[in-house]
C-alpha cells in the first residue's frame, strides 16, 4: 500500500491492528475479501467478524459501503 493512503486513513480513523490492514489493503486493492482471505485459512464468520468490527472502528453504519468509502480514501 503506498504510504499516502496509510496516513490518511490513520489520521481520519486511528490505529489499526495488523489484521484489521490486511483486510483494509485487501479491499483497497478490490479483491473480494470473502474469497481473498478464506485463501488464507480465515473463515467466512471470521471474516464477517472483522469487516463488522472494521466498520464500527470507522463509525459506519451497516448498510454503508465500506470497500467503497476506503477506496475512495
Amino acid at each position: 500500500m503506498h504510504q499516502d493512503f496509510v496516513d490518511r486513513l490513520i489520521t481520519k480513523y486511528g490505529s489499526f491492528t495488523s489484521g484489521e490492514m490486511r483486510l483494509v489493503s485487501l479491499l483497497k486493492m478490490n479483491y473480494h475479501p470473502n474469497r481473498s482471505l478464506v485463501s488464507f485459512g480465515v473463515s467466512d464468520e471470521g471474516i464477517k467478524k472483522a469487516r463488522y468490527r472494521l466498520r464500527k472502528k470507522m463509525g459506519l453504519e451497516s448498510g454503508q459501503d465500506l470497500q467503497g468509502l476506503i477506496l475512495l480514501l
